[in-house]
């Protein structure tokens, strides 16, 4: 029965408490339902821009998968991509523009000597891409990134310390390598070679062979035969002349049938070694 009683009382002080406090909160019943209303409308409008931003996110790298599967070397999609206004603040923007930049870099590295003026243009041009990411890119891997191409720019443009000081600053799985890097930048050697790196021209090739403009006739080589003076270089006699078999007998005798065949052997074999022996003796003469 006590016990009984005791909860009996307890439910009745527990009623009178949240009646007291019932009447207190009647005056502000209508802001506290506002209140509530608008917590649940944040809480909706946060559900709503969460799955907006899931679907731009999405977006953004299908975008960016699409730019790089292609057969264009100077990656000219993926820079219009990250240009794009829609996927601005995305991580998405800042891989695109830290791969592009890092096109443009290996680009320059095999045209720098080459052609020295289109690779200084693309180290000015990915330089300012490299300091702004390197500075205030979201993602530790794209600032490291970036850090690492600004220090290979300041490379090709004969800048160590410049260099060594961007190679400092990089973390993660690219830490190693630039710390080796840096290291060697601090050889004479190195330095040395850096230096002629940035004023070296590689010879170009004279397509004329040394014989100056195309205008000139170029020398091939070749000698031309030369000829005895007061000789004519081709025989022009004809060919019953050069057999021997003319003589100063008519046509009609050319072609005697009457001769016998043995005598027309015998006589035909013989000019044949006259006209052999003529000819011997001319080229011997020319000689």
């Amino acid at each position: 029965m006590k016990t009984e009683r005791r909860h009996d009382l307890e439910t009745n002080e527990l009623a009178l408490r949240v009646a007291h406090w019932i009447e207190k909160v009647k005056p502000y019943t209508g802001r506290i339902t506002i209140a509530v209303l608008a917590l649940v409308g944040l809480l909706a409008a946060n559900s709503v821009r969460q799955s907006f931003s899931s679907d731009r996110q999405e977006s953004a790298w299908d975008a960016f998968a699409l730019a790089n599967y292609t057969t264009d070397q100077e990656l000219m999609n993926l820079q219009r991509v990250a240009e794009k206004e829609e996927y601005a603040g995305t991580r998405m923007q800042e891989w695109a523009y830290i791969t592009w930049a890092d096109r443009q870099l290996l680009l320059a590295s095999q045209y720098y000597l080459l052609d020295r003026g289109a690779a200084e243009d693309r180290l000015r041009r990915i330089s300012g891409i490299y300091e702004e990411w390197g500075a205030n890119a979201t993602d530790q891997q794209v600032r490291d990134r970036a850090r690492f191409g600004l220090a290979r720019v300041f490379e090709m443009q004969s800048k160590p310390e410049q260099a060594r000081q961007q190679y400092a600053l990089v973390q993660g799985d690219l830490q190693p390598l630039a710390s080796e890097r840096a290291k060697q930048l601090e050889s004479e050697r190195v330095q040395l070679a850096m230096s002629w790196l940035a004023s070296a021209v590689l010879p170009r090739r004279d397509a004329t062979g040394g014989s100056g403009a195309s205008s000139t006739r170029p020398d091939f080589g070749v000698e031309f035969p030369s000829t005895t003076p007061g000789k004519t270089p081709l025989d022009t006699r004809s060919i019953e002349e050069i057999l021997g078999v003319a003589g100063d007998r008519p046509d009609s005798d050319r072609y005697d049938q009457g001769t016998s065949s043995e005598d027309g052997t015998e006589a035909t074999e013989s000019a044949v070694e006259d006209s052999a022996v003529d000819v011997k003796d001319e080229t011997t003469a020319d000689q």
